[in-house]
């Protein structure tokens, strides 16, 4: 069974706590939790991880969608090889 990892991919736009602006300044050569972010809207200055718990509820809802997509296309796959495999089989039966 194979996927497509790319399917699942989403790009969440993250929004300032105080401001809710979108566009950001941070130093890209810094990835760790601690490093500072800047909102460019209100110039108000946060960690990334203080930036993600802000946005955890609109992280989680994609988390969720995404969940839903991968059970949803897991088991057409096992419905679709389990039909392939008893196909020939008298005695079983896949709806």
């Amino acid at each position: 069974m194979s996927f497509n990892s790319e399917k699942y991919s989403r790009k969440i736009i993250l929004n300032c706590p105080t401001c809710t602006g979108t566009q950001f300044e941070f130093d890209e050569a810094e990835t760790s939790g601690d490093a500072p972010i800047k909102c460019t809207s209100c110039e108000r200055v946060m960690t990334r991880n203080e930036l993600k718990e802000a946005n955890a509820e609109n992280i989680g809802a994609h988390l969720e969608e995404v969940k839903k997509q991968v059970t949803q296309d897991v088991q057409k796959q096992l419905h679709h090889t389990l039909k392939k495999a008893f196909r020939a089989n008298k005695d079983f039966k896949i709806k």
